[in-house]
């Protein structure tokens, strides 16, 4: 017999789940997962299970690693100097197959590229019927790369298990909820979530916490004390208003003015919080869209409070109402604490909240533009809002956080916050004037200038138009002109809730030997959009550059053809492309993450697609050469050609593409063209070929990628700056535009299987 550590319940000595609660046998695993745990759907203890996975791995990993390092141990095993090219491991040069990842040393592209005899010149792949396409002779080929490579391997066609995605199962979520409420109930104890504990773990890293010395305790609401006392029942919902929320510590306005914005519509609220009553066991629903997915989680109804004043920390419900804090509380859970929701832009709570297609709009104008663009350019803008009011679309924005240098006392003057996020209510053409009627998430603080409340213009007749005794009640909002809101703002944040359009959303995995990709097969015409998100972008160390690129298929060969859209490349945690009217036919849509080409990493993402009609979505991987084929095309649709030598083209992309990518069409069917890139000068930069000086031979007949560069810190502007020297040879070495060595024909030399696959010159006529 066995007694179970929650309900102490005695269990025969072979059962491995408690019969009363359902938690493990603590002799099973050392420890208890939970009374929910035999509801592997919804895991509470999660983190315990990744990290004996992780342990797992690592005994994997160390085994294998030992098991190659002969009677000499693992240490005299990396001294040695054969680094394995996929996973870089120094393996033995003895062995021929690497010690981690089972890569055999005969397939290392290093040593497997095609070499001409004739004339030397080196190529990753082999020309076609061996022909050089330097010098025309039928060379003998020293050495051909192995069918096994991984660039020449066929790409995977099969979709993987989520090609429909399944996003939860409400079936499981429900059966769970009535689990836990019936336990509950049987043994009167209200709900612990015991996967977000009721400690300084659950707070995070929150360093005004800390400065201030605050006591916690977690209370449930029978024992919080709020403004409104004992005057309402606690609830979760009673008639929601964009007032009612009253943001606490924490610095997530990005979120609580994208609350504000759908406490205008009840119809949205009730889709995310599924339990609807006061739970008197403290259970709840709650569903929110996090990285392009939607999850169901349940929380209880603790809170962090004072210990001495016993009110609430963070998000506050007026009116004693709940939604808010368990919003709040959610979305803590599922990013692993409070503190890990500071700082946002309203467009990521848009989409958290909503699931749908969000739009940022910058508003800061290019300073490089003429008067007349930039006055065209904020016409542009103004219709734009309008017309996502007219469609019923949720708007937020940002003020004193984009680009502009911001002076704080500036915006203090005026009465506006900066790095804060705003709730936009309404647009509106009231006669010669143009308006917008926007709310502070904190209730206080708001616009002191034109059309304000204290603004002596103000009539009767213009009160009773903009309902300015409502605007006078309802807590930190106001009324603004459009001109002062471009000088103040900086960008505008809509959510498109297209009614009647349809999602499909795909977990993927940004891998440069595994490339993902999205065949589209459009039946009738229809609009789409196609969104990618990054994964744990909120609780990564660094963002990455990501894009969208959607092609018409060329028939042919199935890769991707003319660039039909394409989102801006950027290193935020979301892109998105516009809404896109698409005729009959069979679509290629390709997402990447460039920087994984360089540090060979995955980045795990999401990919979204929203249209207006059902448009069949088929997910696959494939080899990089279909993403590098994306890029080409992207440069030939938007780089305009530059011949600085006969038949030699140029194309440069770097608008939308934080920045900068450059290629080379040799055209010549005799001579080599030899290209010398400088990008020295940059700055917050990244390269593709891990340095900012490349030079590079390309064969007659060829297409190469030369560099690509990428914004390195989002949070600091970026420069680009380049220098090209070109010319035609019969040769296919360097020489004196070699830096490093005189017989090089790269530099710098292509050793890593991601730089051949993005890089390595390609026949432009096959």
């Amino acid at each position: 017999m066995w007694a179970c550590r929650y309900c102490t319940f005695q269990n025969a000595a072979g059962a491995n789940l408690c019969g009363a609660c359902g938690s493990e046998n603590p002799k099973n695993r050392g420890r208890s997962n939970g009374f929910l745990s035999k509801f592997p759907s919804i895991s509470f203890n999660g983190a315990v299970n990744l990290i004996d996975n992780a342990i797992d791995v690592f005994r994997d990993v160390a085994t294998s690693s030992s098991s190659s390092s002969h009677q000499n141990g693992i240490i005299a095993q990396v001294l040695q100097d054969w680094i394995c090219p996929r996973c870089q491991l120094n393996n033995d040069p003895e062995t021929s197959y690497c010690g981690r990842c089972n890569f055999h040393r005969s397939n290392d592209i290093r040593s497997n590229n095609w070499i001409c005899q004739k004339c030397n010149l080196q190529q990753p792949v082999a020309p076609v019927n061996f022909i050089c396409p330097l010098c025309k002779k039928k060379a003998p080929k020293i050495i051909v790369q192995s069918a096994s490579s991984p660039l020449l391997t066929s790409p995977r066609s099969d979709p993987l298990l989520y090609e429909v995605p399944v996003i939860e199962n409400s079936n499981d979520v429900d059966k769970i909820y009535e689990n836990v409420v019936k336990f509950c109930k049987d043994h009167r104890q209200p709900f612990i979530d015991d996967s977000f504990p009721h400690s300084s773990r659950s707070i995070g890293n929150f360093r005004s916490l800390e400065k201030s010395h605050i006591d916690i305790v977690w209370l449930r609401p029978s024992e919080i004390y709020t403004k409104d006392g004992r005057i309402c029942p606690w609830k979760v919902f009673n008639n929601p208003k964009p007032t009612d929320i009253e943001q606490g510590l924490l610095g997530n306005c990005w979120l609580l003015s994208g609350l504000a914005v759908i406490a205008e519509r009840p119809e949205i609220l009730e889709k995310i919080v599924l339990t609807k009553s006061y739970n008197v066991h403290g259970v709840y629903k709650i569903r929110l869209c996090v990285d392009g997915l939607f999850r169901t989680v349940l929380v209880d109804d603790f809170f962090p409070c004072h210990k001495k004043s016993r009110s609430m920390i963070f998000a506050v419900g007026r009116n004693n109402q709940l939604w808010p804090s368990l919003m709040e509380k959610a979305l803590a859970k599922i990013y692993g604490n409070y503190g890990n929701l500071k700082a946002g832009r309203a467009v990521e709570g848009l989409a958290t909240l909503t699931g749908s297609p969000c739009e940022h709009i910058d508003l800061e104008v290019d300073m490089t533009m003429s008067p007349n663009e930039a006055k065209q350019a904020l016409e542009m803008i103004w219709a734009r809002l309008l017309s996502a009011k007219d469609a019923n679309f949720l708007m937020g924005c940002s003020c004193g956080a984009g680009r502009r240098i911001v002076k704080e006392e500036k915006h203090s003057r005026v009465g506006l916050m900066t790095r804060h996020a705003y709730s936009i209510l309404d647009v509106r053409q009231y006669g010669p004037h143009r308006l917008l009627r926007i709310r502070n998430p904190w209730g206080v603080g708001t616009w002191k200038g034109e059309w304000s409340l204290g603004w002596p213009g103000w009539d009767s007749s213009n009160k009773l138009e903009l309902n300015y005794e409502q605007t006078r009640k309802d807590t930190g909002t106001f009324w603004m002109p459009f001109e002062r809101f471009t000088q103040y703002f900086d960008s505008v944040e809509v959510a498109h809730m297209n009614v009647g359009w349809t999602a499909q959303r795909f977990p993927i995995e940004l891998n440069w030997e595994q490339c993902p990709i999205l065949r589209i097969t459009v039946i009738e015409p229809t609009e789409i959009c196609f969104t990618l998100f990054q994964r744990n972008a909120r609780t990564a160390l660094d963002q990455v550059d990501i894009v969208l690129l959607v092609h018409r298929e060329d028939q042919s060969n199935k890769q991707p053809g003319e660039l039909i859209i394409r989102s801006n490349r950027r290193c935020l945690p979301s892109v998105r492309t516009e809404d896109k009217f698409f005729e009959p036919g069979h679509y290629i849509c390709t997402a990447m993450s460039l920087q994984h080409f360089v540090e060979g990493k995955t980045v795990p993402a999401t990919l979204v697609m929203h249209s207006a009609r059902y448009v069949e979505a088929k997910f696959e991987t494939t080899t990089p050469d279909i993403q590098r084929q994306s890029l080409v095309q992207m440069a030939l649709a938007e780089g305009t050609p530059i011949e600085y030598l006969p038949n030699v083209r140029l194309y440069q992309i770097s608008n939308n593409f934080s920045g900068l990518l450059l290629m080379i069409d040799n055209l010549q069917e005799s001579y080599c063209v030899q290209v010398k890139a400088d990008c020295s000068s940059s700055q917050n930069v990244l390269s593709s070929r891990a340095d900012l000086t490349v030079a590079d031979c390309i064969p007659p007949l060829h297409r190469q990628i030369l560099l690509i560069l990428t914004h390195c810190e989002p949070s600091q502007s970026f420069i680009v700056q380049h220098q090209l020297n070109q010319r035609l040879t019969k040769h296919a070495k360097l020489g004196d535009f070699s830096f490093r060595s005189f017989d090089a024909q790269n530099e710098p030399a292509f050793i890593r299987p991601s730089t051949i696959a993005l890089h390595g010159p390609r026949p432009l006529y096959l």
